[in-house]
Formats: C-alpha cells, structure tokens, sequence
C-alpha cells in the first residue's frame, strides 16, 4: 500500500508539471527571473512540483527522496535485533518485497520500477533547463511540444503502473465492492 501511496505522490507532481506545461502551449508563459549565482534555479512561479523537478537541491529533495522512501519499501531490512548476526542479516533481506515481486508479480515490478526511473531520468535530463525553456517566447513551439509529449509518456507509465498496484491490492486485501459496483 506505501507504493500505491509513493506512485500518487509521483503522479500529482508529473500532473502539475504537465499542467504548466499544457499552459505554457495555450500561451501562458511562466515567469521566471533567470538563474543567478545566489539562487542557481531563479524565481519561479510554478507550482511546488515543478520546483522540486526544475533545480538541483530541489530535485534532490524530491526525486532522491521518492526513490529512497520506495527503495526502503521494496529492500526492507532485518529488524535491528537480527542484524548483528550476518546469517539473520541476510535472511531478513531475502524475505523483501522486492523478492516477494519478481517471485508473485514480475511484470508489476517491472512497470512500477521503469515507471519511477523514466520519470526520474527525465527530470535529470531536463531540470536546469525547463523553468527557463518554457518562460522564453523564443522557444519553438515544437521543442515545447516534444517536452509535453515526453512528460505524458512519463505520467501514463507512472499512472499504469498506479493502477496495476492498486488492482493487485485490491484483489489481495478486498474490503468490499467498489464505489462504481455498490
């Protein structure tokens, strides 16, 4: 369920983002004050996820943080009175979500991991240069256009690989009809 919870994370920063990019197609440029040597990633007036993806501390702050929290998830550890001992060490980490997946789900692993590091990828590839690629009217209309298409590859991959996580656990833990079924 904490995936589940980490994908909805993702996919409400990803849909922000591609909200400002949507905007910046219908005409609406964001303001962006350009980078300086005090604030390397400038004022920029987009929303909280878009911030988080556009400057390196802030990408940290987000990216690193979203992969450590489902990394945690996935490779549990033993608990801390079994780890002195190296057998019980790794016997605890055999016993990982992440092996409980490649053994029961392998193609849901697959989904949720490529999912995470496409998105992740891109924002490595495009952070320094996206405040600042859609605030400026000399930008092509089609290098905005491939930025958008790139971004709504990355959220419906983060948004399938939702779904398939919350289809497994609704059929492992149900708790009654669906809201669309009662």
């Amino acid at each position: 369920m904490e995936l589940h919870v980490i994908l909805d994370e993702w996919c409400e920063v990803a849909e922000e983002t591609n909200a400002v990019v949507r905007r910046t197609l219908d005409g609406d440029r964001p303001n962006v004050v350009h980078p300086s040597r005090f604030n390397p990633i400038g004022r920029v007036a987009f929303p909280k996820g878009l911030v988080y993806q556009a400057g390196r501390a802030q990408h940290l702050l987000f990216v690193d943080a979203m992969r450590r929290d489902a990394g945690g998830i996935l490779q549990n550890q033993a608990p801390w009175w079994q780890r002195w001992r190296g057998s019980r060490r790794r016997q605890g980490a055999r016993r990982s979500l992440r092996n409980m997946m490649k053994l029961y789900c392998p193609e849901l692993l697959d989904s949720f991991e490529s999912a995470v590091d496409g998105r992740a990828q891109w924002i490595l590839e495009n952070r320094k240069n996206l405040p600042v690629t859609l605030s400026s009217p000399d930008t092509p209309t089609e290098v905005v256009e491939g930025l958008a298409r790139e971004l709504e590859t990355t959220l419906a991959a983060l948004r399938d690989a939702r779904r398939q996580l919350g289809d497994l656990i609704r059929q492992a833990y149900p708790l009654g009809p669906l809201p669309d079924e009662a």
